[in-house]
């Protein structure tokens, strides 16, 4: 996607993440375009099964060969391209641990990293620790990450695979922009997923359209927190700034980034609320608010946007926060932008949040229940077969909750109770993830809305071993109001 005029002094720009040692100074004409090439977004072209994280269609090889049919690390087998991006190339791939284990979906999205990181003489330590933050945003309006290895030169990650049009090419096919009642939920997922993310001290730092995914259900998912940056000042990750810059492996992309980033300030939520600012209003009308310039030349160039028709004053006044282009004018964090945007009052949300501090006093133990007479078919008398898929199902299940994954977790717990209904090992891992779940939302009251407590009720309501649970069932009509 690229803003070309003829006669205009601006330089050319596209969505595609910049390595921020390529800027020398945004602002002036004579930068090269081709810079800007070197490093590209995911942007979605052809796709006739339309399942991927993102798609294109020219297949593209690594230095060392990495393509489809190969088969890295003994365990992933490459089947399909499904995109590419400033960091890497992103595969399909079958996990053959998942096959062996009879899962039924054992595809993951593989990203190669590319070897120009692997220049970077603190690369893999770098991508290793981003990787591992990644791993900590279990979020459903966040793509999950499941690991982080090597094989030999070939540096990789894991994640889950989605269904669905990535968000660039969605406004694409939207050119005057989507109903307002389409754009609020996805701009609202997007807002919840930031949140998450700021609470838990990480910043996206190169939001843009190709970084989010629109799933087929009409949610949204953030991508690509790989070169998002922890908070400088929390004192647990003070050591990763004595082995390595991460700024130095970090990119941008013009059309989203906000003024303090092209003037190398240090990352701020704020930064993410800018991009959020701009793509929640490309959504309304199909138009940047700033013709696609960047905020650097916006500023000086700076004329008032046009208010969105339709809207509600507190959705506008948030959106028009979001673009300011001057940091103190904008909202601080995504918590700031969800509640000026669903204009919801504190009060609302902290009487749910009670409701859900006393649920979780009484215990998790109530939200599975154990029936006394537990099994009707004792695990023993189960044929071989079976024993063995619930046995892989919860081995799986417990190397999900060491990495923190509560979705894989739940899936793999569930499914070992569907092979073997009131299963205690599934029970209890079950009431595990579902107390952690309740657990975190008490604790971080601040960042969690109406909206996004309901939705993680609904996740956990989806699967079948919770499905009929009466306290979560009475949770979820509170939190709708009935």
């Amino acid at each position: 996607m690229s803003e070309n005029k003829k006669n205009d002094e601006t330089v050319i720009l596209n969505d595609k993440t910049v390595i921020k040692h390529q800027i020398k100074d945004i602002t002036k004409p004579s930068i090269s375009p081709s810079l800007l090439k070197e490093n590209t977004d995911f942007n979605g072209r052809e796709n006739p099964t339309n399942e991927s994280i993102i798609q294109d269609k020219t297949p593209i090889k690594s230095k060392n060969s990495i393509g489809i049919g190969s088969t890295i690390n003994n365990r992933f087998t490459i089947d399909r391209l499904l995109g590419k991006g400033g960091m890497g190339i992103v595969y399909r791939a079958l996990d053959i641990r998942k096959q062996e284990a009879k899962d039924r979906d054992p595809y993951v999205a593989i990203k190669i990293l590319n070897d120009e990181l692997k220049d970077h003489p603190q690369f893999f330590i770098a991508l290793q620790r981003e990787a591992r933050k990644s791993q900590t945003l279990a979020h459903p309006n966040i793509i999950t990450v499941y690991d982080f290895d090597r094989d030999d030169e070939t540096v990789y990650m894991t994640m889950e695979i989605l269904k669905g049009v990535s968000l660039e090419d969605f406004i694409k096919n939207n050119p005057n922009g989507v109903s307002i009642k389409s754009a609020c939920k996805i701009i609202q997922d997007i807002a919840q997923g930031l949140s998450y993310a700021h609470a838990n001290k990480i910043i996206h730092s190169d939001l843009k359209p190709g970084n989010i995914f629109v799933s087929d259900d009409g949610s949204a998912k953030v991508l690509d927190f790989g070169i998002a940056r922890a908070m400088t000042n929390l004192s647990d990750i003070a050591s990763d700034k004595t082995l390595f810059d991460a700024a130095q492996l970090g990119g941008l992309t013009p059309t989203y980034a906000s003024v303090a980033m092209f003037e190398g300030k240090e990352p701020h939520p704020s930064d993410d609320i800018y991009a959020l600012g701009l793509i929640s209003y490309e959504l309304l009308t199909g138009r940047h608010p700033y013709q696609r310039k960047p905020a650097s030349i916006a500023i000086i160039k700076h004329k008032k946007v046009t208010q969105v028709k339709g809207l509600k004053n507190h959705q506008w006044s948030a959106i028009a926060s979001a673009i300011e282009l001057k940091r103190e004018n904008r909202n601080a964090n995504a918590e700031q932008f969800l509640a000026k945007f669903n204009g919801t009052p504190s009060a609302t949300r902290n009487l749910i949040l009670v409701l859900i501090l006393t649920i979780t006093i009484i215990g998790s133990a109530m939200l599975v229940k154990k029936p006394k007479e537990g099994p009707e078919i004792p695990f023993a008398s189960l044929p071989q077969k079976v024993q063995q898929n619930v046995e892989q199902a919860l081995y799986n299940g417990n190397q999900s909750l060491k990495f923190n994954d509560y979705n894989g977790a739940l899936h793999y717990f569930n499914y070992a109770y569907e092979l073997h209904p009131k299963n205690k090992a599934s029970v209890e891992g079950l009431n595990f993830v579902v107390d952690k779940v309740l657990l975190n939302i008490k604790n971080t009251p601040e960042t969690h809305s109406d909206e996004s407590n309901l939705k993680q009720v609904n996740t956990l309501l989806g699967y079948s071993s919770l499905s009929n649970n009466q306290v979560l069932k009475n949770i979820k009509k509170e939190l709708e109001g009935e």
